[in-house]
């Protein structure tokens, strides 16, 4: 089961790669490194993320709709309010996120830096959030249909529930048991 997971992601990382090494060409280097990215990389970014996932996502439904016989809806796809459901868990999402970052702030973990005005404050996220949200949107849900979806119930009719908690909590812990 984890082997055909890794196979699948293994494959789909394949088909973003000629993205990435697009991106790479036109990113350039500087003596310093990479230069940072411009509209047309972070858009390049997106196309990686959406192409890369998007197969992974049509990987699963094959093998779902092929082998499994059974239809993608019921990788725990909802047909009324699917939307609002989206948006109530990007806003649950957001605020975690956003409230983790806030805690670390408070504690001093984290402290705003000086640099460009151009990427700080407000004026970075506009170009990074509209370019790179579509290739997030996708992976985000790649990731739901691959581990929550797929994996967690096919391992759950083979081994008992907390046995598939623990194996599919470790296939992320690798290095705990060695």
């Amino acid at each position: 089961m984890f082997a055909l997971a890794s196979l699948m992601l293994l494959v789909s990382s394949f088909v973003g790669a000629p993205v990435a090494l697009i991106q790479m060409l036109l990113s350039g280097f500087s003596e310093s490194g990479m230069i940072q990215p411009s509209w047309l990389t972070r858009l390049l970014m997106s196309l990686e993320l959406v192409t890369s996932f998007s197969v992974l996502i049509l990987l699963v439904w094959l093998w779902v709709r092929f082998y499994e016989k059974r239809p993608f809806a019921t990788l725990g796809f909802e047909r009324c309010g699917a939307l609002w459901t989206y948006r109530r868990g990007l806003l649950i999402g957001a605020l975690t996120f956003s409230t983790a970052v806030g805690l670390m702030a408070l504690f001093g973990y984290v402290a705003p830096e000086a640099g460009e005005p151009a990427r700080a404050g407000l004026a970075a996220p506009g170009g990074v959030l509209l370019a790179l949200l579509p290739g997030w949107f996708i992976q985000g849900a790649a990731e739901e249909v691959l581990t929550r979806g797929w994996m967690l119930p096919a391992t759950s009719e083979r081994v008992t529930i907390p046995g598939s908690a623990f194996c599919f909590l470790r296939s992320f812990l690798p290095s705990c048991m060695a």
